[in-house]
């Protein structure tokens, strides 16, 4: 019989409540399956958010860092938590596939409404790299423009609110991309380098950054001259757009216009159908490269379904048991020279659990085999390789890349050890889903992380911790030391 020690009243009282690992009043928002579709499923914006339980230890080792990151992305993005040990919360959980805690998820919206992109997030456990992540999925709805361009633009929907940010950055930050957010169909923004001189004459621009706002029409353009903080900059683009139309009060208000601002209105609301319109269709149009490959390997499929229907040889059944194809590396010093010597290839490395479960029947091992398939038929580019997470030299790379591993599906990275960079698939690892990656990474469309220093050159050993043991239940996460954290709400424009 095991005997379960007494626990003094000093540390029941500091145990608190289970439930409070986050609070209605702190940075993280917690939800519900009706305020997750509301917040989540049908935001412009994009959002993680963790499915935790009270008791878990590594939720509460969590905590104060995804806290951090809520803080910096007040006004930025959402950042969002569900407690699936309530009982109402547990199908919203389970419709979410999650089967351990902490799960961290990233939402970001599609071309359909309400049908976002969720992807697993399996970076860093650390504010910074959660901030990271989101802000890198952010949508941006803003124009960026030269001299050539201006006019047609300031021409075009002459009506609509429009800002228009002047300033010596070529991309657009977090900060811009969420305030076009959420004037979304209301106000339109535009952003213009400062070499652009002949439009920077034009708005009479002096200084960088500028902020100016356009209410349409005839009206002057009012200059801003606040903080640029995000709070701020709403507040001062909420005066000047055209209100959200919702509710009963929209309705008293519309009864006490005159009938010049009806028409007016009207005119304006015709041009903004005709112009989301347009914008549906160029969304249509623009189909993801992950669509198109779903759709070539379907077109495949059916070339190949005859020769499916008919009863497979002896020998072809022979090769669908075979475990995974992709070669394995064994060792540390085969790893090193495969994928980090000078001469290396990108390698695309699978960390892959111990497991008894048949590969031709696990749907993560099969789409690795597929994308392997189709890889090594078609570019020489990548190559595959399998890990064991179990390994001495598998845990230590996962420990310097900060990784999470031993999970039921494998763990997917792709690393250049030459130049020295490395990207963590964050998506379901079936083929299409890898091969829209792999694209999107030879097209330079993948942000790209920093190998840690002295990781597999001469000289340099990885130390790798002792096993820990943990509950089943709970996700082990990564090392949490945490690299100084820029305040995103700061973020110049």
């Amino acid at each position: 019989m095991v005997q379960i020690p007494k626990l003094t009243l000093a540390a029941l009282l500091l145990a608190g409540p289970a439930s409070a690992l986050y609070t209605k009043s702190g940075p993280v928002q917690l939800l519900d399956q009706k305020s997750f579709e509301k917040e989540i499923l049908q935001s412009d914006s994009a959002a993680i958010v963790e499915f935790f339980a009270p008791w878990c230890g590594h939720c509460k080792g969590l905590a104060p860092h995804y806290e951090k990151a809520a803080k910096n992305l007040k006004g930025i993005a959402k950042v969002a938590a569900v407690d699936c040990d309530d009982e109402k919360n547990k199908p919203l959980c389970a419709s979410q596939g999650v089967q351990g805690y902490p799960t961290l998820k990233i939402i970001k919206p599609s071309s359909k409404k309400g049908k976002p992109i969720v992807e697993d997030y399996q970076g860093p456990r650390t504010a910074k790299g959660i901030v990271d992540a989101v802000v890198d999925r952010i949508p941006n709805h803003v124009t960026r423009l030269t001299s050539g361009k201006v006019n047609d633009w300031l021409t075009k929907n002459n009506g609509t609110t429009k800002g228009v940010l002047f300033t010596p950055r070529g991309t657009t930050s977090a900060l811009y991309r969420a305030l076009a957010i959420e004037f979304l169909g209301r106000a339109e923004f535009a952003q213009i380098r400062d070499k652009e001189e002949d439009a920077v004459k034009l708005f009479g621009v002096e200084k960088f950054p500028t902020f100016i706002v356009l209410p349409g029409g005839d009206a002057p353009g009012r200059v801003y001259d606040g903080a640029m903080k995000i709070d701020a900059l709403t507040k001062f683009v909420r005066s000047i757009a055209p209100a959200k139309k919702e509710g009963p009060k929209e309705s008293k208000k519309e009864s006490k216009r005159t009938e010049k601002e009806d028409k007016r209105e009207t005119k304006e609301e015709k041009e903004r159908i005709k112009r989301e319109r347009g914008e549906e269709k160029e969304r249509v149009k623009r189909e993801t490269r992950e669509e198109k490959v779903k759709r070539e390997m379907r077109k495949e499929k059916e070339k190949k379904q005859t020769t499916e229907d008919a009863p497979p040889s002896p020998v072809l059944e022979e090769i669908s048991k075979v475990a995974l194809v992709i070669p394995e590396l064994a060792d540390g010093a085969t790893l090193a020279s495969t994928c980090f010597s000078p001469k290396s290839k990108t390698c695309v490395l699978a960390f892959v659990p111990p497991s008894t479960v048949d590969p031709s029947e696990d749907p993560a091992l099969s789409g690795l085999n597929a994308a392997n398939e189709k890889v090594s038929a078609t570019t020489k580019t990548f190559t595959f390789f399998k890990i064991s997470s179990s390994s001495t030299h598998g845990k230590a790379l996962a420990e310097a890349l900060e990784l999470t591993i031993g999970s039921e599906k494998p763990t997917v990275i792709a690393v250049n050890g030459h130049r020295r960079w490395y990207r963590v698939f964050s998506g379901n690892n079936d083929a299409e889903g890898l091969l829209a990656w792999l694209d999107a990474i030879t097209m330079g469309e993948v942000k790209k992380q920093k190998l840690p220093k002295g990781l597999f050159q001469e000289k340099e050993k990885v130390e790798v911790p002792p096993p820990v043991e943990s509950p089943a239940e709970e996700v082990p996460p990564p090392p949490m030391e945490e690299t100084k954290l820029t305040m995103v709400e700061h973020e110049e424009l």
